[in-house]
């Protein structure tokens, strides 16, 4: 095995191994997990499959994953703990999304290693698009 293919696995395996620690923890604290739990579980399950089915598409959505954890759409963590921002003129507040950081992390380390697969399918999306009428 090259030792790029390995690297470039290591942000996969620190999300496979947080979801089944937060599925260790619900299942042995008696928690009840909430939809975004199962969710997760759900997605990184499929994202499994599509890793053994094709690298470069297993790839991809585990960037898409990264992308939906960190604007806290699914948790990966048991307790739903998220950061967001917020700027008040006056009386008015104006909140950011809620971010994830970890998982923001993961996703720009993700991202790091695996940018020519990136680029690839960018390249591929831009041409559809221009080939639009």
């Amino acid at each position: 095995m090259k030792i790029k293919y390995v690297i470039s696995l290591l942000p996969v395996f620190f999300v496979y191994c947080i979801v089944f620690y937060c599925w260790y923890q619900l299942l042995m604290n008696d928690y009840v997990p909430t939809i975004k739990h199962i969710l997760a579980l759900v997605l990184a399950a499929i994202n499994i499959g599509v890793y053994f089915a094709d690298y470069k598409k297993g790839v991809m959505l585990m960037g898409i994953f990264l992308l939906v954890v960190s604007c806290s759409l699914v948790a990966i963590e048991v307790e739903l703990v998220t950061h967001s921002f917020f700027l008040k003129i006056g009386p008015i507040r104006i909140d950011s999304p809620s971010i994830n950081y970890p998982s923001l992390f993961l996703l720009l380390l993700h991202f790091g290693l695996n940018y020519k697969i990136f680029r690839y399918y960018f390249k591929k999306i831009k041409c559809w698009f221009q080939q639009l009428p």
